[in-house]
């Protein structure tokens, strides 16, 4: 169960990256 839930802090975190990733490229895009 705890395993499990790290796997879930693991995807969380790497889907907030993601996210703001693709947000800084949209605004890259924006921008030019």
């Amino acid at each position: 169960m705890l395993a499990i839930r790290k796997q879930l802090s693991k995807l969380r975190r790497y889907c907030r990256i993601r996210n703001i990733t693709k947000e800084r490229s949209n605004q890259i895009i924006f921008i030019t």
